[in-house]
């Protein structure tokens, strides 16, 4: 098996903060339609916000949270083109979460050197598509878990 595992750190908090630039250095916590935080940004988890926690819990631990709403269509939009780069290859592509899926490349590429060059391609694609806030971490291994520790 050869699996490439693309995951954008932060991605739900880093689309609202591209929309929202001054929330960029503040504790923000996305609420979802379940009325529960769906993601936290990495100074909101510092704080102890994690996601599911109700947004009273993570008020009562960080008092000067943000917590804003999540733009599902805008999020969902985005989701969807960063999957559909993947899929640019014509290669079994795995959604996983929000930002993260897994792309099967037993057919073309079986060890580190001729993924290499894929990765290096995957993450300008993504960059110049997605832009630079939205920066991919790229792992690659013959699994799963391996290649997303790799990311």
């Amino acid at each position: 098996m050869s699996v490439l595992c693309c995951r954008i750190p932060n991605f739900l908090t880093t689309l609202a903060c591209q929309r929202q630039p001054a929330w960029t250095e503040r504790p923000l916590a996305l609420v979802g339609p379940d009325e529960r935080v769906w993601a936290a940004s990495p100074q909101a988890e510092q704080t102890g916000i994690l996601p599911t926690m109700r947004p009273q819990q993570a008020q009562l631990l960080c008092p000067e949270v943000l917590l804003r709403p999540l733009d599902m269509p805008a999020s969902q939009a985005i989701q969807q083109q960063f999957l559909e780069l993947l899929a640019a290859w014509a290669l079994p592509v795995e959604p996983h979460a929000w930002g993260l899926a897994y792309v099967d490349l037993h057919t073309v590429a079986r060890s580190a050197e001729s993924t290499r060059p894929l990765a290096v391609e995957l993450g300008r694609r993504l960059r110049q598509q997605l832009g630079d806030a939205l920066q991919p971490a790229i792992g690659w291994d013959s699994g799963k878990f391996t290649a997303r520790a790799a990311a």
